[in-house]
């Protein structure tokens, strides 16, 4: 991420992130077909973020040390 955000900041994005990630997967079980692969899609976009917060998150808590 070419993002620089304060340690707190990260840490409040990745939880509100995971928490809208597990409302999709909720959703999820009552969709099929094209909804449920548009909704599969967004789920992946928002978990390739995910991993790129959590990475980056990851960095700075190294540096801080």
């Amino acid at each position: 991420m070419a993002d620089d955000f304060p340690l707190s900041i990260l840490d409040h994005r990745i939880s509100t992130l995971r928490e809208k990630l597990h409302g999709m997967y909720g959703q999820l079980a009552s969709l099929s077909g094209d909804e449920r692969a548009k909704l599969s899609e967004r789920i992946a976009a928002e978990a390739k973020e995910l991993d790129g917060l959590v990475a980056e998150r990851d960095i700075l808590a190294a540096d801080a040390r």
